[in-house]
């Protein structure tokens, strides 16, 4: 038993033991499985984050140029702004504000002709004038008598919905471009220069279509965005290119229509006479692509041109009868005093009629006749006494005004004859002036004799003022500046239209002036008594450093127009002004880097006697001149600038001529290190060669040349040893310098005059962007991107995978 037992303990153990080892091989096995698929897994998972990272790799460098791609349109946008901004001329948007808008229902004839519909002349003019639009590409003239409203319609026009409805039928699929310009005679000398015509419509062209910014102007769009160049003033023959390279490019995708104000209103010395702002208008238009509108007077050189297609000309005062009944009987039935009126005495009515049919198409009269109405009313006039008031007013402008003019209360006849002297000298006066017109015209010297606080006490009813004296002749013409960054209202006196200049500028009104005795004293020196007045009185009142500078500068130009007009220095003025200048307000006086003469002022304002006055007296007064001058800007002032910048070429030649030295050291204090210019002519070069300065400076150095400059100088020796011509021929910058002109034969004759060889530059090393950084820049690679960032150094896929394994796999 004992032995049987025995036998089933061994036989159990045995069975034990193998089944024991059949489970552990299963487990073996099992685990040998398990490691192969978890092999497997991690594998395939490492796989799959290998190519995981390489399309994370490869989308970054898709992501490197899409954001090359966007740094390069931020740049041509960046580009595009500057050379928008460098078109913008805030005098050009001004006229257009102060034309009336059109009277509600006036004008609707020329797109339905309803009100009108038994009217054949004006349901006539309604189809040409819609003709055009859609289809013609010839230009369109609108012509009319003085006051006939020729400005409102175009204004009218330019701006109404219905135009470009219109209009889109002849551009069909192009894409359509609008644009305006209206001309002003009494404005500054670009509201009335060919130059301001095509500085305005290629603006407008530009903001409508800035995909041909670059095709404006290849030397801007290629100026690099440190470069001054994009700051330069336009010229006329530069304009002119731009325009015509926009027609050639534009004709491929876009039409262009502009509506041009006011032809009789140019007057361009520098362009020729109004034959020649023809000629000018005909070249757009012998494009297919263009069509223009203008408006004129009818006079003869413009009767010439366009009178001939009568299918293409509407004349105004033919066409405004409706629109004159409508006027008058909106205004006047909206007066509730003229409603009472006409229930107590319906015959009142009459006077619409009878003032439609005296008008002769002169909206203007009949503007005037309301107002006068209106005042009557004021007076509890009844219907008699108020058609007497109209019977008693004649239908000729001319005649209506002296009619105004002799009616003014005799109580401010001296101010109101001082106000309107200057106002035939100035058409734009200022609206301070009537704040101290009283006290010039009691005592001319009030500005010397009076404190500041007595002037800033001075009557402020400046606006009340204006009514008060001149009634309806003279008015407040209140406007928007625009400017780059900034807007700011700005108050003028000018003519209630152009009219009334032309009615004071008469033989009769000006022997009128001549022989009263307020008017004995020159009206241009009292306009700088009212300016030194104000710059006197500015530390008693809050201001702006943008209006002390603008006061100063307007006190240098009608200082100079007494030097050039009259021929006469108002030496006195201007010296006040150097002793009460206000010291605060340095910001504008700050760009001259330190230099605080009225001197300078003077420099910068062209008034060569007083200049001449100031070496007379103090022949110290000379020093550091060309400092100051160097950084005065012509272009900052709102004129042509080819004439512009003659302009101040002719003062530094002048300057030198009157023995300034031409070598003049820089004013101390104002070098930037050791390595810095020592004289203003090799800060010149250097400012040549880095462009730093506007384009057309390097004109200077002709005369500079001529009068005795250094030609041995070596400028930037820190950065490479550069000789005059090297510095002249502008390397760095986008201008051929002295490889253009007259300019190289000066630079080469005083060269062997002086016994000094020209030298080749070594080779050149880049420059920094600024000319007054004190080390260079180190090279860019050639292999940089726009952004000088440098391509991040990929891994090598191998060792990716190899530290993938080590992370995951156990």
């Amino acid at each position: 038993m004992k032995t049987a037992c025995d036998d089933l303990k061994v036989d159990l153990k045995t069975s034990i033991g193998r089944a024991q080892d059949t489970l552990l091989a299963k487990l073996e096995e099992q685990a040998s499985s398990l490691k192969v698929i978890e092999h497997r897994q991690t594998s395939q998972q490492a796989a799959e984050n290998v190519q995981s990272l390489r399309v994370y790799y490869s989308s970054l460098s898709t992501v490197s140029v899409l954001i090359n791609r966007f740094v390069k349109s931020i740049r041509h946008v960046a580009k595009s702004q500057l050379i928008l901004q460098s078109l913008l001329v805030a005098e050009l948007g001004s006229r257009e504000e102060q034309i009336h808008e059109a009277h509600r229902s006036t004008f609707h004839w020329i797109f339905d002709g309803k009100n009108d519909a038994d009217h054949e002349d004006v349901n006539a003019a309604r189809i040409r004038f819609e003709r055009w639009l859609s289809s013609s590409s010839e230009v369109f003239w609108i012509n009319g008598k003085a006051g006939s409203g020729k400005s409102t319609l175009m204004k009218y026009l330019a701006s109404h919905e219905k135009t470009e409805q219109i209009l889109e039928r002849w551009a069909g699929a192009e894409k359509l471009v609008c644009a305006k310009h209206f001309f002003w005679n009494s404005g500054s000398s670009i509201q009335k220069s060919l130059v301001g015509l095509m500085q305005s419509l290629l603006c407008q062209i530009l903001r409508e279509c800035p995909e041909l910014i670059s095709f404006a102007s290849t030397r801007r769009w290629q100026a690099d965005e440190s470069s001054i160049t994009h700051k330069d003033a336009w010229t006329r023959k530069e304009l002119t290119a731009s325009i015509a390279n926009i027609m050639a490019r534009g004709q491929l995708t876009s039409r262009f229509c502009f509506f041009i104000d006011g032809l009789d209103e140019y007057a361009d010395e520098n362009a020729g006479e109004h034959h020649e702002l023809i000629g000018y208008l005909d070249l757009l238009a012998q494009s297919p692509q263009v069509k223009l509108c203008v408006s004129s007077r009818p006079w003869t050189v413009f009767k010439d041109r366009y009178a001939e297609r009568k299918d293409l000309t509407l004349v105004l005062e033919e066409l405004t009868l409706g629109d004159m009944h409508r006027y008058v009987d909106g205004i006047l039935n909206n007066d509730e005093r003229f409603r009472q009126l006409v229930d107590r005495e319906p015959q009142a009515l009459e006077l619409v009629f009878q003032i439609r049919d005296r008008a002769e198409g002169v909206f203007l009269w009949v503007y005037l006749v309301v107002r006068s109405l209106l005042k009557g009313l004021s007076e509890h006039d009844d219907a008699m006494e108020l058609e007497r008031r109209l019977s008693m007013i004649p239908s000729d402008l001319n005649t209506f005004f002296l009619k105004i003019f002799q009616n003014l209360d005799p109580t401010y006849e001296r101010e109101a004859m001082r106000a309107f002297h200057m106002a035939t000298v100035a058409p734009r006066l200022p609206l301070m002036v009537f704040r101290y017109l009283a006290k010039e015209v009691q005592n001319p010297r009030y500005a010397f004799e009076m404190t500041a606080a007595e002037l800033k006490v001075l009557s402020q009813r400046a606006r009340d003022n204006v009514n008060k004296w001149c009634r309806d002749l003279l008015e407040v013409k209140d406007y928007l500046y625009h400017g780059p960054g900034s807007d700011a209202r700005h108050d003028e006196v000018g003519f209630l239209h152009r009219t009334v200049r032309d009615f004071l500028l008469t033989r009769e009104m000006q022997a009128y002036f001549a022989n009263h005795p307020v008017c004995q004293s020159s009206a241009r020196r009292a306009i700088c008594m009212c300016y030194l007045a104000e710059i006197k009185s500015i530390s008693e009142r809050q201001t702006t450093n943008f209006s002390y500078a603008g006061l100063v500068a307007n006190l240098m130009r009608w200082a100079r127009k007494c030097e050039t007009i009259e021929n006469h220095t108002p030496t006195d003025i201007l010296d006040e002004f150097g002793r009460v200048r206000n010291l605060d307000m340095e910001v504008w006086v700050d760009r001259l880097k330190g230099c605080k003469s009225v001197l300078h002022h003077a420099i910068d304002g062209g008034l060569r006697s007083y200049v001449s006055q100031c070496f007379d007296r103090d022949p110290k007064a000379k020093d550091d001149l060309l400092w100051a001058f160097l950084f005065m800007k012509p272009q900052s002032r709102v004129m042509d600038s080819e004439v512009n910048i003659k302009e101040h070429i002719d003062m530094f030649v002048f300057l030198l001529e009157k023995g300034v030295d031409p070598n003049q050291p820089v004013p101390r204090g104002m070098g930037v290190s050791a390595d810095s210019p020592k004289t203003t002519w090799e800060l010149f070069l250097k400012y040549c060669y880095s462009d730093f300065l506007p384009e057309r400076y390097d004109k200077f150095a002709e005369p500079w040349i001529r009068h005795g400059a250094d030609m041995s100088v070596k400028p930037m020796p820190k950065y490479q040893r550069l000789d005059v011509r090297a510095c002249l021929s502008g390397k760095r910058g986008h201008r051929t310098g002295v490889e253009n002109g007259g300019t190289s034969r000066f630079v080469d004759e005083r060269l062997l005059v002086e016994h000094v060889r020209p030298r080749t530059p070594l080779p050149e090393t880049p420059l920094p962007a600024s000319p007054l950084l004190e080390t260079p820049l180190p090279p860019t690679p050639r292999s940089a991107t726009p952004l000088a960032i440098a391509p991040r150094k990929r891994p090598k896929p191998m060792l990716l995978l190899a530290r993938l394994k080590k992370r995951l796999l156990p």
